[in-house]
């Protein structure tokens, strides 16, 4: 919907911006096709391999914010680790939001930190006519995705954010960025239960493998979800011809 409509409709309410975004959210998102450039990458070194299902990054959303919900739960029942719940699903919520403002879905494993720093320029544009409040606590949910790594090339109030972060949500920083490669890691799973074609989730398993082992060195509730058990299974996985 168009500003001119969303104004005719609305004059000038304080709404106007936030009903902007609940139609991006809706709208553009479920155009973006994610995997795309995985699915080619697959078809030229692996021919054979089975086609996979189509995912956009509304789906990945959704997916991944019930991933985030189910996980969370489970530390904050069965560890002394109280993770801010709300924070979290709220992050995973926008984190995507630029790539329905772009366009574009650049996979993770092609992303640099230019592709972060335009994502992160893209997501505060629909920031700017909200209440400096509101605003502020969007963009350090947004911010937690990358609090983690830290990325240099942000401007300094973007970093300052995520010094904040980094003091105040660390934990969760590290379990948000699991969460969301363990995401990746289920979309090829379901695959190979669907299909037994495990060619996808070996190329996932191969790149993340070691990341999980590095969050639960960090964070060692995590095991919960990277348990021993689950790990092994994954490299039998692996030996798969």
């Amino acid at each position: 919907m168009s500003d001119s409509n969303f104004t005719t409709i609305f004059g000038d309410s304080d709404m106007v911006p936030y009903l902007k975004v609940w139609n991006q959210l809706q709208e553009t998102l479920k155009n973006i096709l994610r995997w795309v450039s995985f699915k080619k990458e697959l078809k030229e070194k692996y021919p054979k391999a089975k086609e996979m299902r189509e995912q956009t990054t509304l789906q990945h959303t959704l997916g991944g914010q019930f991933l985030l919900d189910s996980i969370v739960c489970k530390i904050n029942r069965l560890t002394s680790l109280m993770l801010d719940e709300a924070l979290m699903l709220r992050a995973f919520l926008y984190h995507d939001l630029p790539e329905g403002i772009r366009g574009i879905d650049v996979p993770a494993t092609q992303k640099t930190d230019d592709d972060d720093l335009q994502e992160y320029l893209a997501f505060c544009t629909i920031l700017k006519h909200m209440s400096p409040q509101s605003a502020a606590k969007k963009k350090y949910a947004y911010l937690l995705q990358f609090a983690y790594e830290f990325p240099q090339n942000f401007p300094e109030e973007a970093l300052e954010v995520m010094r904040e972060i980094r003091k105040n949500h660390m934990n969760e920083a590290i379990i948000f960025s699991f969460i969301e490669r363990y995401d990746y890691v289920q979309y090829t799973l379901e695959h190979f239960q669907k299909t037994d074609d495990p060619i996808p989730l070996q190329m996932l398993l191969r790149s993340y493998m070691s990341k999980f082992d590095a969050y639960v060195e960090l964070v060692p509730e995590l095991s919960l979800i990277w348990s021993p058990g689950f790990k092994a299974r994954c490299q039998k996985v692996l030996e798969l011809k």
